[in-house]
């Protein structure tokens, strides 16, 4: 039988088992095309109209010529951002991706690195905390052996995360979620 995917405009809290979909929002993904198209668009321009030299804070000098190759560069980074996004509109299309939350454990869905789903018993887990890096919480699962995160940005919404960060903590019986800010994620 399969489980059911909530429905967050109906639900009150997380009914087990079921899955949740976790994916990057459309916004994201539009937004952060547009912007990436702009920028490659005037960096291009940049480069084809650019008659002076690029003093870069006084540590890097270039020449016009050599200011016109470092627009160029920023330029592709820029389209290769755009191609990422692409890429990213057309997965979250073709592939459904979901925790699973089960009775007796969490299930991660595969990632980019990894193929397979990862699945996580809460009593393995020995650790729960929030992590903040640079405006972006993560939920950070510690067991003796790996780190497990879980990215607010990709739960349906902001209830849905924090929700599934109390009755992760409930079941692993970590107590309450520490949370803490990080400059670079460890």
């Amino acid at each position: 039988m399969p489980l059911p995917v909530i429905d967050f405009k109906q639900e009150d809290s997380i009914q087990v088992p079921s899955k949740i979909p976790y994916r990057p929002k459309w916004t994201v993904i539009v937004w952060t095309g547009i912007f990436f198209a702009i920028c490659a668009v005037a960096l291009a321009y940049a480069a084809t109209t650019n008659d002076r030299g690029l003093n870069l804070e006084g540590i890097v000098e270039f020449s016009a010529q050599g200011a016109s190759v470092f627009y160029w560069i920023l330029a592709g980074g820029s389209a290769l951002f755009v191609v990422a996004d692409v890429l990213l509109a057309a997965m979250r299309m073709t592939t459904e991706r979901y925790l699973v939350v089960e009775t007796d454990a969490i299930v991660l869905p595969p990632t980019l690195l990894r193929s397979n789903p990862r699945h996580v018993p809460y009593c393995s887990i020995s650790g729960v905390s929030e992590i903040k890096v640079k405006g972006q919480k993560f939920l950070r699962l510690r067991t003796s052996s790996h780190k497990y995160d879980i990215g607010a940005s990709l739960m349906p919404t902001e209830e849905m995360y924090q929700q599934l960060k109390q009755f992760i903590a409930e079941k692993a019986g970590t107590g309450p979620v520490e949370s803490r800010e990080m400059g670079l994620p460890i």
